[in-house]
């Protein structure tokens, strides 16, 4: 084979229209099933449009860290973000992928099944053609084709979904899905805190906001409940702090982009309902209960969840408790402080997660050491006499507020990812319950 040849083989783009590259691209970023039928399979010098191109690399570079599609687009977006900052792109290719993505919202009308149907033949085609290529030049060598026939065999499975026989449903069956579930890693809905934490939360696991007075405590719990239930998840939120039509009203605000005040004042009914009603087939549910501050037990929590579940059908995904500050233990009167009372209330918020295989989020008040400074960053030091249950979480996030009033977010602590690092300023939509903005179109409904 000519070095002529190979060259025209190694740059021969693939027969996509551009309007159907940039299609392709923003479909693989969002669906994690169809990137893994064909995502791995695409060469990227065979895009010719350098957006979609860039799109499809940055996800493809994910799958070869976490072994699967990235099934979200913010994850997509930091991480070209983050090769910006290493100087490897420009912030005009971030902003060209980011405004792609947004327009291209709408591809998910088309089905994995169309885009494969039109996909799958020009990929084939090229593998095809490059294992005729190859099997000619080894055939001149008196070289085994062997190489050969398994470029071909992969050819034949791109785009095949997997048809075996899988499991065998029986006796093993719930030792494999409490296995799959203790995987799971439950989106922070917080970009660069997910791509650190290799996709989020895991199951069996609790996280602890800390933060001062009206700083974001609560808004960091509605957020996770919103993030959670766009993924389909059971929701419940233990409401020691806001009224139980407060709490509600925030994540519909979340959902819809209506602002809380509107809600909770019903000028705006008709139009929320218009909002909100085509989503909740895909939402998960969401149920909240206020219970008494400091008189209320876990032990009255936990009944209540049994209460939930029997009633939903379902088992709880995300147990949110409104703040652990603010619930009290059995037997409370043996102890001889308040912060030890939080602490076994911590404790058992975290025995009864690992027990039950779920998720938990949970806030408590930062008592700073440094009061005269008030945009300082708020650290696990902070939390007085709540660092027993700092050592007690998984994860532990801090939210500060900067001279501009901007929000500062910090993993200060985290046995589930690597490291101590801040990320911000954000600038939070206080006003729809959202702690760090939506990017564009790209959580499962978007922002009106």
């Amino acid at each position: 084979m000519t070095a002529a040849a190979k060259k025209k083989t190694a740059v021969e783009p693939y027969d996509l229209a551009p309007p159907f590259e940039r299609a392709v691209a923003a479909a693989l970023c969002q669906r994690r099933q169809l990137f893994d039928l064909i995502g791995r399979e695409i060469a990227i010098d065979r895009i010719k449009d350098p957006v979609a191109a860039l799109a499809i690399r940055a996800a493809q570079e994910h799958a070869k860290e976490t072994g699967r599609g990235p099934g979200d687009a913010r994850i997509v977006v930091q991480r070209i973000n983050s090769w910006r900052v290493e100087g490897n792109v420009t912030h005009e290719q971030v902003v060209a992928v980011y405004d792609m993505l947004e327009e291209e919202y709408d591809s998910r009308e088309h089905s994995d099944e169309a885009m494969l149907g039109e996909l799958v033949p020009a990929v084939r085609k090229v593998v095809e053609f490059e294992a005729v290529a190859k099997a000619i030049e080894l055939s001149g060598k008196g070289k085994s084709l062997a190489p050969v026939k398994a470029e071909i065999e992969r050819a034949g499975r791109i785009g095949v979904r997997e048809r075996a026989a899988g499991v065998k449903m029986g006796a093993g069956s719930f030792d494999r899905l409490r296995a799959a579930r203790a995987g799971e890693r439950l989106s922070l809905g917080v970009p660069e805190f997910d791509v650190r934490m290799n996709g989020g939360l895991p199951r069996k696991k609790v996280g602890l906001a800390i933060a001062g007075t009206k700083v974001g405590k609560s808004m960091w719990l509605a957020h996770q409940s919103a993030v959670a239930m766009r993924l389909g998840h059971f929701v419940l939120c233990a409401t020691t702090e806001l009224e139980e039509e407060e709490q509600e009203a925030r994540i519909i605000a979340n959902h819809t982009g209506f602002i809380i005040n509107e809600i909770m004042a019903c000028t705006k009914e008709a139009e929320v309902t218009a909002a909100l009603e085509p989503m909740l087939p895909l939402l998960g549910s969401y149920r909240v209960k206020k219970f008494t501050q400091n008189v209320s037990t876990f032990s009255d929590v936990e009944e209540w969840v049994k209460e939930e579940e029997e009633i939903e059908g379902r088992k709880c995904d995300l147990l949110v408790v409104d703040y652990i500050d603010e619930v009290s233990v059995d037997g409370a009167e043996k102890f001889k402080s308040s912060h030890e009372i939080e602490a076994r209330a911590m404790g058992q918020f975290k025995r009864y997660v690992e027990q039950r295989e779920l998720w938990g989020w949970t806030a408590t008040a930062a008592a700073r050491t440094d009061k005269k400074n008030r945009h300082q960053r708020v650290d696990t030091d902070d939390a007085g006499g709540s660092l027993k249950k700092v050592k007690i979480a998984d994860a532990v996030v801090t939210i500060s507020r900067n001279e501009h009033d901007d929000i500062m977010l910090f993993m200060a602590g985290s046995r589930v990812s690597g490291g101590r690092f801040e990320i911000g300023p954000f600038t939070p939509d206080w006003n729809r319950a959202r702690i760090v903005p939506i990017v564009g179109h790209y959580d499962e409904f978007g922002a009106p």
